[in-house]
């Protein structure tokens, strides 16, 4: 994993770290836990979950045609979803990853020679946003802002 600050021009911080994706059977769409290596210095082995799905920002509509699919070949979902914990901060050379949960992205890609593989992966991290919630400043609510941090790649070993 890459992780980076707000300066694009600052130098990112990797973070290396074998997992294993477990599928819990018998759920569609795919999905299951993550093991993360016990040696890792960041990542928590708790609530790492994994899931594969459709585009989240297509509307209700476009994503009724993956299902259908499914009835003749198996499903194709393009997307694949994670989420797991940081145990500490990580510095940057412009600031830190909050420790806390990490979401990440890619694209499935099939190739032939290859195998199933996840590119262009983006992490982000959801940081609570206080708002007011009336006009009258008798209420307020927090909303979280998703904010980019990094990005990742999964390589078989």
């Amino acid at each position: 994993m890459q992780f980076t600050g707000p300066n694009p021009n600052a130098p990112p911080v990797e973070v290396t770290c074998k997992v294993k994706f477990v599928e819990d059977e018998g759920y569609e769409p795919p999905q299951g836990p993550i093991e993360i290596d016990p040696n890792s210095k960041y990542l928590s082995q708790q609530l790492a979950l994994w899931k594969l799905g459709e585009d989240p920002e297509a509307e209700l509509f476009d994503k009724a045609g993956f299902w259908i699919w499914g009835i003749f070949e198996e499903p194709k979902y393009p997307y694949f979803f994670t989420q797991f914990e940081l145990t500490q901060e990580i510095p940057l050379s412009d600031g830190v990853i909050p420790a806390g949960f990490i979401y990440g992205q890619a694209d499935i890609t099939r190739d032939p020679e290859r195998g199933v593989v996840l590119e262009n992966g983006v992490l982000s991290y959801r940081e609570p946003v206080k708002i007011q919630a009336d006009a009258f400043g008798l209420s307020d609510g927090i909303l979280a802002e998703i904010r980019p941090i990094g990005k990742f790649v999964c390589r078989p070993v």
